[in-house]
């Protein structure tokens, strides 16, 4: 059987591996766009391309390690893996034994991580999509705007000064961002909430951005907030995990 590597590509510029990868990803799939971003166009200074290829030397596959400004400590991977082996190829190549990573992954991908890794936090995310030609924005003139961490823009609500629902943008590319809300109860019992929530999809669509929500599967209330903002299933699922990488068979008779 021919065998298939992971190749880190130092030859490579990150530019010459981006432009490598570009063909494994659909541009206007929404289950696409989040790994598109960090594949991408994320900083180039934070992110490291671990490229796999077929015996023909066909790129297959990638797995990207980013440092991400919510937790700098625990690198963000996202990848694609479509040969065989190429996943268990990709995951011994770029990752280092005894070090857990924040995994966001297709649902077929993170089944497969089952068997590599030791998971945890586990979760499986709907990816609602706004539709611009049927977005009402909920005008609420207690909404601020401020900037958050990495100078990103945030909207929040504040309650005898304490911010009790804020929205803002985990990451956003030419084509599509990905937002996020946080609120208390109380403030959504006063759909604070959705008011914060439209405040930031109504700025991206302003801009001609796709603002994408992702919504954990049994979270009926955000999605309920989202629906009556437009935003829609667009049928696409993303799995999040914590996983940790086994240690080395030569660090396991160190230990013991």
């Amino acid at each position: 059987m021919a065998v298939t590597q992971a190749d880190s590509s130092e030859s490579l510029s990150i530019q010459e591996q981006r432009r490598a990868i570009r063909p494994l990803l659909v541009p206007d799939d929404p289950g696409d766009a989040r790994t598109a971003y960090y594949g991408l166009e994320h900083d180039p200074r934070r992110t490291i391309l671990t490229l796999h290829r077929t015996p023909a030397g066909h790129v297959d596959g990638f797995l990207g390690t980013c440092i991400t400004g919510s937790n700098p400590f625990q690198p963000l991977v996202v990848l694609r893996a479509f040969g065989l082996g190429t996943l268990e190829a990709l995951v011994s190549q770029a990752l280092t034994p005894g070090r857990s990573y924040l995994f966001s992954v297709p649902v077929y991908i993170g089944a497969g991580l089952e068997g590599m890794l030791s998971l945890s936090e586990t979760a499986t995310w709907c990816i609602l999509r706004a539709d611009a030609s049927h977005f009402e924005p909920l005008i609420n003139v207690l909404v601020t705007q401020e900037l958050g961490a990495e100078g990103r823009r945030r909207w929040q609500i504040r309650s005898q000064e304490r911010v009790v629902a804020a929205a803002g943008v985990n990451w956003q590319s030419r084509r599509w961002a990905e937002v996020y809300v946080a609120s208390d109860p109380a403030a959504r019992a006063r759909r604070w909430d959705e008011s914060v929530l439209s405040a930031a999809t109504a700025a991206l669509l302003a801009e001609g951005v796709t603002a994408l929500y992702l919504v954990a599967q049994e979270d009926s209330h955000a999605r309920r907030v989202a629906e009556r903002l437009s935003y829609h299933d667009s049928g696409a699922r993303e799995f999040t995990c914590v996983g940790t990488v086994p240690p080395a068979a030569t660090d396991v008779g160190r230990m013991t």
